[in-house]
C-alpha cells in the first residue's frame, strides 16, 4: 500500500511542476512584452506636501510630468477635503454657536440658532456651493439640506452630525479633472 500511495503522491508532485512551469513560462513573456510602466501619484497627496514644503502646485505638476509620471489619481471631493484645500468652512453647531456667542453684534447672526445634529458649510465659491448642494440633496434628501445666506457668501445648513456628513463622497470638482 505505501509503495502505491508514493507512486500516486510523486505523480502529483510532477503533474503540479508541469503547470507551474507553464504558468511561469507564460507570465515571463507577458512581462517581457510590457516594457513600459505606469506611474501614478494622488493629487491630494501632491496637494498636501506642496501644501507643507511651500511649493506651487502648478511648479510641481510640470516637475512631475517630466520625471515620468504619467498619471494623477484624483478622489471625489469629501468636505473634509474641501476645508483642507480651503473652499469651504464646515463646523457643527455646538461650534456655530461658540462662534455666534462672539458674533451677537453683528444683525446677521442674531437669526441663527443652531440646535444639536446639524452642520454648517460656509463655501467661497458659488459653483461650489451648488455641486455640493445638489450632491447633498441626492444623498440626504430636500428636506436635511437648507440654503444659509451670510453676506457675501453661500452657506448650507444641513441636520446630520459633523462626523458622518465629513467623509460623504461629494462628487468630482472640475478643477481637479
Amino acid at each position: 500500500m505505501p509503495k502505491k500511495s508514493y507512486s500516486i503522491l510523486i505523480f502529483f508532485i510532477i503533474v503540479a511542476l508541469v503547470i507551474s512551469g507553464i504558468i511561469s513560462f507564460h507570465r515571463s513573456k507577458m512581462e517581457s512584452d510590457f516594457k513600459q510602466v505606469e506611474l501614478v501619484m494622488s493629487l491630494n497627496e501632491l496637494r498636501e506636501l506642496c501644501y507643507q514644503e511651500g511649493y506651487d502646485e502648478n511648479e510641481w505638476l510640470v516637475k512631475i510630468k517630466n520625471s515620468g509620471i504619467n498619471s494623477i489619481a484624483i478622489q471625489e471631493d469629501t468636505l473634509e477635503s474641501l476645508a483642507l484645500s480651503e473652499k469651504i468652512l464646515y463646523f457643527s453647531g455646538q461650534e456655530f454657536n461658540k462662534l455666534n456667542f462672539f458674533l451677537k453684534t453683528i444683525d446677521l447672526f442674531e437669526k441663527y440658532q443652531s440646535l444639536p445634529g446639524e452642520t454648517y458649510i460656509i463655501f467661497k465659491d458659488k459653483n461650489d456651493y451648488f455641486r455640493i448642494k445638489d450632491n447633498l440633496q441626492r444623498q440626504l434628501g430636500e428636506n436635511l439640506v437648507r440654503d444659509l445666506t451670510i453676506f457675501p457668501y453661500k452657506g448650507l445648513k444641513v441636520k446630520g452630525s459633523e462626523e458622518k456628513l465629513a467623509d460623504l463622497s461629494l462628487g468630482f470638482s472640475e478643477e481637479d479633472i
